[in-house]
């Protein structure tokens, strides 16, 4: 924001690479994107910030299929905020996330559910459009954890309706940095 050359040029650079980055998870708006050390931090941030909108009683949705980034950071913020945490079930036989348990923990009371779109111990590839659509149907919001994804599949963030995306641009050869995106009703909200 200063009137010397070097500020316009860091501002110019940064606005460049917010861009690129909502233009790689599939947005047009380069505003709705954050960048981060990396995404275990944003999501730490992330989940405390939402927990602030949470009461006793809310109920927040994980699955066993997530990283420990994508896990913790949920149920440590629910916990603070009183928030039942539920988990959703694998199919064991070939370690699908369970969609029908899926639904049965999905109900009114539904703040949020953080899924991976792939998962790193498995290499499972989550039906993202088909959670999200679940999700919205009870009133609840969808935290997607691309890390594993980004550097294998193409991001698409409208295509997906997820509320949030979090990566690391490292894993698909950027800099160290976290990336979050999320629509910007919640940027402005959070």
């Amino acid at each position: 924001g200063g009137v010397f050359a070097t500020s316009r040029e860091s501002d110019d650079l940064l606005e460049r690479a917010h861009r690129a980055v909502a233009d790689f998870l599939g947005s047009s708006d380069a505003e709705t994107v954050v960048f981060g050390p990396n995404m275990t931090t944003l999501t730490l941030g992330l989940a405390r910030a939402m927990a602030r909108t949470w009461t006793a009683g809310d109920e927040v949705v994980v699955t066993r299929l997530e990283h420990d980034a994508n896990f913790t950071p949920w149920v440590q913020a629910a916990r603070d905020a009183g928030a039942r945490v539920r988990q959703v079930a694998i199919r064991p036989d070939d370690c699908t996330l369970d969609m029908d348990d899926l639904q049965s923990k999905l109900n009114e009371r539904t703040r949020l559910v953080a899924v991976g779109a792939a998962s790193n111990a498995v290499g499972t590839i989550n039906p993202l459009r088909e959670v999200a659509d679940r999700v919205h149907a009870v009133g609840g919001q969808l935290f997607v954890d691309a890390v594993h994804y980004a550097p294998h599949g193409r991001v698409d963030v409208q295509a997906w309706d997820c509320d949030f995306v979090s990566c690391s641009a490292y894993k698909f050869f950027g800099p160290h940095v976290g990336i979050l995106w999320m629509k910007r009703e919640h940027c402005e909200r959070l």
